[in-house]
């Protein structure tokens, strides 16, 4: 099992990884104003997830900490990248 500190790290890179990717193909930059506010809101509700000692994902979860916007923001964003994720080679080797 991974401590607590690469699990965060883990969710944080994966996150960075694919608002990137949704970002460079929908607005032709590697990280606009907008995407970096949705990064920085994702990376403030995974530092502060209170399920971050049993390690259990966001899909998994009971609770929803993202607020409406925000959440419609980042559905629309794993919606395009997740499929994408799997072809990308840094994401081929990683374990989850």
């Amino acid at each position: 099992m991974k401590t607590k500190e690469e699990f965060i790290a883990e969710r944080k890179e994966t996150m960075d990884f694919m608002i990137s990717m949704y970002c460079r193909k929908k607005h032709g930059q590697d990280l606009c104003g907008d995407c970096m506010e949705l990064r920085d809101y994702a990376f403030e509700r995974i530092d502060s997830c209170m399920n971050n000692d049993s390690q259990i994902r966001c899909a998994g979860c009971p609770s929803r900490c993202y607020n409406s916007e925000m959440r419609d923001r980042i559905q629309d964003v794993i919606g395009f990248s997740r499929p994408r994720m799997i072809l990308h080679p840094v994401m081929l080797f990683k374990k989850y």
